[in-house]
């Protein structure tokens, strides 16, 4: 294939979906209900900084042009507008339905994917496209003239609907992740990522939407998706999504602080060492994050455990062709006042760390190795040993009979392991 004639072809073939124009969905129109008997709600508008006004009325213009909106002489409801700053410098008009439609709004229930769960589908990809619709919700028509023609950014069913669209629009092409408007397209060689994206934009002109050419990506090594850099090595933290919290200062009031002690009930507010300590860790924790591997389905699952005196962590992995460990995910959680109580057998139970991955609910426990470094080389006896001798326990047997097809293994000490039980999270948590 020759492939930079396949790349020109396929863009050529489509470039009505980079017009700039806002597209219009032909496969149906939305619709948005509201509660019977529902009282209308009007609110008075807030004030709009002088900086803004010129740039909001051209936007307003600019919709009306569009056809999103319409004027009306007289209505019930009123809803103050939010003025939205994007990143490519424009504005975005949204709307505060929570103060009015959202209380009897009938709420599309339609779920929008955890972003764990699409990750989970791109392991072996090594070539990315990213496409990003232009003002997605205005392309999406309401089956109704109201004022607002078109899905308006803020209403709470918004998201529901739109997800519902776009999954049923491209549910037969594999290889794709859909996350409401941002669409990814990942493959093993760029002769199936060329196949993969043109079913893609096939599918957005056969219905009449648009792209925003500035936001999308095409033929990339390396992609920054919902928070997230990802190659084929892996997923890696967006540097730019934690600079923000690399260059936090220490909490000066109750609200802002992120360690937990210091917010439970009848705490008393103290700014000392140990809570600017652990203040830093967890500016150091996010800054270092650890590079996540691809999920490989047919791959051995390694599940290494570990407890300390203040919390539970285990590390999910797999080996990969040399034999290393690669982690897929992590997951801590703190122990409750009564658990710090506990011995080391008592907390390091199969049942906690069986929770942690359930509550991840996304990797099978088959095929796996579970590990730990422990004292005894099978079961803990019923005799307490001494705290500091007691390092990590695992209850072999009762794990084994816990999660199915499960091998309990023996090893040393696992630095990564050990740090996130060591700084836990409140609860279960992802890394």
């Amino acid at each position: 294939m020759n492939v930079s004639h396949a790349v020109n072809e396929l863009f050529f073939s489509h470039a009505e979906l980079f017009d700039g124009g806002l597209g219009r969905f032909t496969g149906g129109r939305a619709r948005q209900a509201v509660s019977a008997g529902a009282a209308p709600v009007f609110c008075r508008a807030r004030p709009l900084p002088y900086a803004l006004r010129e740039r909001v009325d051209a936007e307003l213009d600019a919709m009306l042009r569009a056809s999103v909106i319409e004027p009306v002489e007289c209505s019930h409801w009123a809803t103050p507008l939010v003025i939205v700053n994007i990143s490519d410098g424009a504005i975005r008009i949204c709307t505060d339905y929570k103060v009015t439609l959202n209380r009897v709004l009938s709420v599309d229930k339609y779920p929008v994917p955890k972003i764990d769960d699409l990750l989970s589908q791109l392991g072996g990809s090594k070539f990315f496209s990213k496409i990003d619709l232009s003002q997605a919700y205005n392309q999406i028509e309401l089956d109704d003239t109201k004022k607002y023609n078109r899905l308006v950014f803020g209403l709470a069913s918004n998201p529901g609907i739109f997800q519902r669209i776009m999954v049923n629009l491209l549910k037969d092409i594999e290889g794709i992740v859909v996350f409401l408007d941002d669409v990814l397209i990942a493959s093993d060689t760029i002769e199936n990522h060329i196949h993969t994206l043109r079913k893609v934009l096939d599918k957005l002109k056969e219905y009449g939407l648009t792209l925003k050419r500035e936001k999308c990506e095409f033929f990339v090594v390396e992609v920054k998706y919902l928070g997230y850099v990802m190659n084929k090595e892996g997923i890696h933290p967006d540097p730019d999504k934690i600079e923000s919290i690399l260059l936090m200062s220490p909490p000066r009031h109750f609200g802002t602080s992120p360690l937990y002690e210091l917010l439970k009930k009848d705490s008393t507010w103290k700014w000392g060492r140990l809570e600017q300590q652990a203040f830093t860790v967890v500016k150091r924790r996010l800054s270092d994050a650890v590079a996540l591997s691809h999920y490989e389905p047919g791959a051995p699952l390694v599940v290494t455990c570990d407890a300390s005196a203040r919390g539970l962590g285990a590390v999910l992995a797999q080996r990969d062709a040399s034999g290393r460990e690669r982690p897929v995910m992590c997951v801590s959680r703190a122990l409750t006042a009564a658990e710090c109580n506990y011995t080391y057998e008592r907390s390091f139970t199969p049942s906690n760390i069986r929770a942690g991955f359930e509550k991840t609910g996304i990797y099978p426990l088959n095929r796996s190795a579970v590990y730990s470094e422990a004292i005894a080389p099978s079961r803990v006896t019923d005799n307490p040993l001494p705290t500091e001798r007691i390092q990590k326990i695992l209850i072999e047997e009762d794990l084994e009979n816990s999660i199915p097809n499960t091998k309990i293994e023996l090893t040393n000490s696992d630095s990564l392991n050990d740090s996130i039980s060591q700084e836990p999270e409140q609860e279960f948590n992802t890394l």
